[in-house]
């Protein structure tokens, strides 16, 4: 008996021996970095004739100073470039102190290792020269993921500075998150495209603030990891520097746990969408974004926009509108279009169908431009049916789902328009009545 006591004894010695050390044990962490150039690229023959302009001009050169466009197509000067890595801590005395981990010159490359023994949140500063402003990045070491930044050297003022590929801010992970996607589909150059969401996270206070992660895609790639202690709605942008007017919103439902998907949706070669396997996205997202009804009419929308891409292209008339006499004169003169009458008589009010009307007048029109207009007509009709699509299914959730959390959730996605606000005071009372008032207030405080 003695010595199974023994035995039990020694056995719980080693586990808190094992279980002291893990807790003590240190994460290693990578943080590298580079200069990525946004200058025009130059030629040999461009660079051999400013040569052959600087060896005649030797004089006049040196009389003069280098003109503003000359310097903004300069690369960065780095001669005194300060890098720092710092985090905060609080010491005993419940004051905020600032260790530095890594302060060097920065030459354009950086590679750092170095170990923590928790997940921390560090600041990441460069100064390029005492007169400019230094330029920070936040993040969060000891999360299991390497971190990339980049200056990046823009022509002219105002150079960029950001991570690249990756962004973690995880500092709890059992309410971590994580969003990916590979853009790849689309078939362009996305590695100047700025990838940004925003999102309420809970504060060791207890108040909540507005979080925002942004990182630029590496290889038309990215993955962001953040935490939420709740489920909540935020905002996913994708920003293109290399595509003009490359602009998109996503709306997405966060989660702790939740894993998201930011990819090709349906068929479509242009279209994206956020996925995830389960949870409150899959019931106020996708139950109708990945619905097949909702995707062959996207799918056919997106037939009719190339069909009309390919008459403009073409050379057909796009006037939006009617012509004018002289318009039409010349266009039949020029292309002999075939033209097709369109009244400019407005149909009468109702109950006045036999008031007496003037003479009905009508304009000529080419059958392109009349063309141009149904197609119009037919794509702006699809777009609404797909909106409503969207706003009945999110409206049904907030009406009637046995779920408060889903119901709260489907009024955070706003379904109603603008002419509707006053719709929306019934499921906001209904979500009061049914929700108990402890988390009904924690919940709309903010």
């Amino acid at each position: 008996m003695k010595k199974f006591i023994d035995y039990i004894c020694l056995f719980s010695a080693l586990t808190l021996l094992v279980i002291g050390v893990h807790a003590n044990a240190s994460i290693p962490y990578k943080i590298k970095g580079e200069v990525i150039s946004e200058l025009p690229e130059v030629s040999e023959q461009e660079e051999t004739d400013a040569e052959t302009d600087g060896e005649e001009s030797d004089v006049v050169a040196e009389e003069s100073e280098t003109s503003t466009e000359d310097r903004a197509l300069q690369p960065v000067d780095l001669s005194d470039a300060v890098l720092t890595i710092s985090h905060e801590v609080t010491n005993d005395e419940g004051e905020v102190e600032t260790v530095i981990l890594v302060e060097e010159h920065f030459d354009g490359t950086f590679n750092y290792e170095g170990v923590i023994d928790e997940a921390t949140e560090v600041k990441i500063t460069l100064r390029v020269s005492e007169d400019l402003e230094p330029m920070e990045i936040d993040t969060v070491v000891g999360t299991g993921r390497d971190i990339h930044f980049a200056l990046l050297d823009n022509p002219g003022p105002g150079d960029g500075f950001s991570l690249i590929g990756t962004s973690s801010t995880v500092l709890n992970q059992e309410n971590k998150f994580t969003i990916s996607g590979d853009l790849s589909f689309l078939d362009v150059d996305l590695d100047r495209t700025m990838i940004m969401i925003t999102w309420d996270k809970m504060g060791a206070d207890g108040e909540s603030r507005r979080q925002t992660s942004e990182l630029l895609t590496h290889n038309n790639s990215f993955v962001i990891e953040g935490d939420t202690s709740i489920p909540q709605v935020a905002d996913l942008y994708l920003i293109g520097s290399n595509i003009p007017g490359f602009f998109l919103t996503l709306d997405i439902v966060l989660e702790p746990r939740g894993e998201y998907t930011v990819s090709q949706l349906g068929n479509l070669s242009e279209e994206i969408g956020v996925s995830t396997k389960s949870g409150y996205h899959t019931l106020l997202i996708d139950s109708w974004q990945q619905h097949e009804e909702y995707l062959a009419l996207k799918e056919e929308m997106a037939k009719q926009n190339d069909w009309l891409q390919e008459l403009i292209e073409s050379g057909a008339d796009d006037t939006d509108g009617e012509l004018t006499d002289h318009q039409t004169a010349a266009k039949g003169a020029n292309d002999d279009a075939e033209a097709v009458a369109v009244s400019a008589t407005p149909e009468p009010a109702e109950g006045c169908e036999d008031a007496v009307t003037q003479p009905e007048e009508t304009v000529s029109q080419p059958k392109e431009v009349v063309k141009h207009q149904a197609l119009r007509t037919k794509i702006s009709a699809m777009k609404q049916d797909l909106d409503n699509r969207r706003s009945s299914a999110i409206k049904e959730i907030a009406a009637s789902h046995k779920d408060p959390m889903a119901r709260y959730l489907a009024v955070r996605l706003n379904p109603w328009d603008r002419r509707e606000y006053a719709l929306r005071i019934p499921s906001f009372v209904n979500l009061k009545q049914s929700w108990k008032r402890s988390l009904y207030q924690s919940t709309f405080r903010h």
